[in-house]
């Protein structure tokens, strides 16, 4: 039990002799070790039995000093350990010594039982359970009162030093404190020091499952040790001289390794745990990061409701003064301007609004029975007009054979076609546009061509990207800086959630072909009607 004690002490003290938690348990390792020593020679009666009766106690008062030390800083030290805390352990610690060590006011003498010998009570002897009970019982609030805030691994090594503690010191009372007071027997003290081992079994266990001190340090620090010992042992058992010396530069060159070895294994766990922390730092920004992301979508869903109101009061006025028929051509201008700008503002809100939707997952679709081309004929004729203002020619061109009805949603399909073709008018000047659809392996590919100013091929992996636009802040090219950099974006993530997949192909100043497929029978219409 004394190897074991001082081993472990020794081992955790050179884990890290700089850390307090460190020397506090190695510390109170050595009390105990005392105390065990002291208790074993204290029970052979002879002229030295009152010297070691003593520093039993000696022994047992530093034990609950250095214990109510170790709380403090274990696992780690919540908050400074003020000082008139300090002063109140150390003092009443020494009070206790000197009554114990110099005079008979608590140990009065030694007497003869079956097991050894016993103490002889002096007229101060019931303060001792007072000051040591005191100690035991700061000593677990400490460790409850951690457990409430520490969370993970620091939480689970004091659930499992405090356990093993307690039932260690209900043990120890037992033996050394009940049975000598209440029933004046001391047979059992001896089995006191012996309660300490259920706390370093504990201790140990909490080493091994949650790295406490470490234990692929300590176990390379033992290693190391055995195989010092070792070769020294064998060094010094050597027949000759020149057997001795070579053992000798053997035992300096594997110490000087072994050393090398430790400090190794003690970067790579520093570093190892650098990781850790980081690793639970990224975890932490990346929730707040997450639940910043989702009050921004709320407040985004917000303002466009809000935005959506006002707009259409305007929209609604400028239609007003439309039919209104203005033939001043300064007012017209002003009516036609705020009616482009309403408008812009309208889809910004839109689309806002929608990206809002799509990242909360709060888009919802109604599926029916869709007619792709009867669709398609409806946006391409709804947008002709628009295309023709660029000297744009905008065709259709059907399918070799006749499209099968598909299952989606028609009012989703639109916004993609107008979105599309809307962006190939935007970037072609009297040009050429062409939509063209063909069946394909269960789904039907919708393909959209412009001659426009194309894509340059560095832009393409991003262009689907939220807030992306090409040749952003470009004064050469203000028609790529009209708009919000949400289109493609929308278009991506609508095209996805009715099943389909959409791509695009480009050649800077030759035009550019988006194409997207929708599935003829859609697995997310089938899941809806099967819930209906």
């Amino acid at each position: 039990m004394v190897i074991l004690n001082l081993s472990l002490a020794f081992l955790v003290l050179a884990n890290n002799y700089k850390r307090l938690t460190n020397i506090f348990f190695a510390s109170f390792v050595c009390s105990v070790v005392l105390w065990m020593i002291s208790n074993y020679f204290a029970n052979f009666y002879s002229p030295y039995a009152m010297f070691w009766t003593r520093m039993t106690f000696l022994g047992a008062i530093l034990l609950g000093a250095f214990l109510l030390y170790f709380s403090f800083y274990f696992p780690e030290i919540q908050k400074p350990v003020k000082i008139w805390q300090h002063l109140l352990i150390v003092t009443l610690s020494a009070i206790f010594i000197f009554l114990f060590l110099f005079t008979k006011l608590v140990i009065s003498g030694v007497t003869i039982i079956e097991t050894g010998t016993g103490v002889k009570q002096g007229p101060l002897y019931y303060i001792w359970p007072v000051y040591f009970l005191s100690m035991i019982i700061c000593t677990l609030y400490n460790l409850l009162y951690k457990y409430r805030f520490f969370t993970g691994k620091q939480k689970t090594q004091i659930k499992i030093v405090f356990v093993g503690l307690a039932l260690s010191l209900m043990m120890a009372i037992t033996t050394n404190l009940i049975f000598p007071f209440v029933f004046k027997n001391d047979t059992l003290s001896n089995i006191g020091p012996y309660s300490t081992l259920i706390f370093i079994i504990f201790t140990a266990y909490a080493i091994v499952e949650t790295h406490l001190f470490d234990i692929r340090v300590i176990a390379t620090e033992v290693l190391v040790v055995l195989i010092g010992l070792a070769l020294l042992i064998d060094t010094l058992l050597s027949k000759t001289l020149l057997e001795g010396g070579l053992k000798g530069i053997l035992f300096v060159l594997v110490s000087y390794g072994s050393y090398k070895l430790v400090q190794s294994v003690k970067e790579e766990i520093r570093r190892r745990q650098e990781i850790q922390k980081l690793t639970i730092q990224l975890k932490k920004d990346k929730e707040e990061l997450q639940s910043l992301d989702r009050l921004k979508d709320e407040f985004l869903q917000m303002a466009t409701h809000e935005l959506n109101m006002p707009i259409a009061s305007i929209q609604s006025g400028v239609s007003i003064l439309e039919e209104m028929g203005e033939k001043d051509s300064t007012k017209r201008k002003i009516i036609d301007s705020i009616n482009f700008n309403t408008q812009r503002l309208a889809a910004l809100a839109r689309d806002l609004l929608n990206v809002s939707r799509i990242e909360s997952g709060r888009l919802s679709t109604n599926f029916s029975e869709v007619h792709l081309e009867d669709l398609i004929k409806q946006v391409v004729n709804d947008l002709e007009e628009k295309a023709k203002s660029k000297g744009n020619q905008l065709n259709y061109v059907k399918a070799n054979k006749s499209l099968p009805k598909i299952y989606s949603d028609e009012g989703k399909i639109v916004q993609i076609l107008n979105n599309l073709i809307g962006n190939a008018i935007k970037f072609t000047e009297k040009g050429k546009i062409t939509v063209s659809v063909q069946q394909e392996d269960g789904k039907i590919i919708t393909t959209i061509s412009d001659t426009g100013v194309g894509i340059p091929k560095e832009a393409l992996p991003k262009l689907f990207t939220k807030f992306y636009q090409v040749n952003r802040f470009n004064k050469d090219k203000p028609l790529e800086q009209q708009g919000t950099g949400l289109g493609l974006y929308i278009t991506k993530k609508l095209v996805e959630l009715l099943g389909g997949k959409i791509w695009v192909q480009s050649q800077e100043d030759k035009g550019s072909q988006f194409s997207f497929s929708l599935p003829i029978k859609n697995k997310r219409y089938n899941e809806n009607e099967q819930k209906n």
